[in-house]
């Protein structure tokens, strides 16, 4: 009778040290989630250039302003990425783009305090349309579905994706708020399950201390209820 006790004690005790060791996992994981995603709304850091400044002969009137350490809070957010600029010709004379490309490099830099790699984004379109003096312009800049709009911080810990929603853009004379249109894009940052592993692969982590410290209170609180059953069955007999 005792020998049968001591195995289903011994059942009892495996059952509650997997609960524990499970519980004690889950609550990791939601912990380091609770973290990636109070992270995410501290800010996305990046910095935006182009070639045009380049290339004065190709693009004439036109160039962009791009930005340095540049931020946004929210997971999701319609960001200025700069803005183009067209300056003034003398009167009479005339700048004319025909399907003229452009590049704008997106560098990410971090977010939440977690850097993203060395891995500039490059955004391209066409102008098309005529500057004329100061007061005209037809110019429309075209954008390209953005390539490689995927990335990620450098530890996984968070992905974001960009694109540019509004295009074409009709770019103003220099005589219409300055000369300027600012380029919007759409960045979306997420925080992701868990960050991967060199030595885990990925794998759930092992149970903080006080996880530990639950076991071993099971571990001894199941022997002692076991001795204390067993004694009283052998004075009832």
């Amino acid at each position: 009778m005792n020998m049968i006790f001591g195995k289903n004690s011994l059942r009892a005790s495996a059952f509650a040290l997997t609960c524990l060791a499970l519980a004690g996992a889950e609550v990791k994981a939601a912990s380091v989630l609770s973290a990636a995603a109070s992270k995410a709304v501290t800010g996305e850091v990046f910095s935006t250039t182009s070639s045009f400044d380049t290339s004065p002969d190709t693009y004439g009137p036109v160039k962009f302003n791009g930005l340095t350490h540049s931020n946004f809070n929210e997971k999701s957010s319609n960001t200025s990425l700069g803005a183009f600029v067209v300056s003034a010709l003398p009167d009479g004379v005339s700048k004319t783009f025909d399907h003229t490309p452009f590049f704008v490099t997106y560098m990410p830099e971090s977010v939440g305090g977690d850097k993203f790699p060395n891995s500039p984004i490059t955004i391209t379109g066409m102008l098309n349309g005529t500057i004329t003096g100061s007061n005209s312009s037809s110019v429309m800049a075209t954008f390209d579905k953005v390539t490689g709009s995927a990335f990620s911080t450098a530890n996984g810990t968070f992905e974001s994706t960009i694109s540019v929603p509004n295009s074409p853009l009709y770019l103003v004379p220099s005589s219409t708020f300055n000369g300027l249109v600012s380029v919007q894009a759409n960045v979306t940052t997420t925080p992701t399950s868990l960050p991967p592993s060199s030595d885990t692969g990925g794998a759930q982590p092992p149970p903080e201390p006080t996880t530990l410290a639950l076991l071993a209170t099971s571990i001894v609180g199941l022997g002692l209820r076991q001795r204390l059953l067993s004694r009283t069955g052998r004075k009832s007999a």
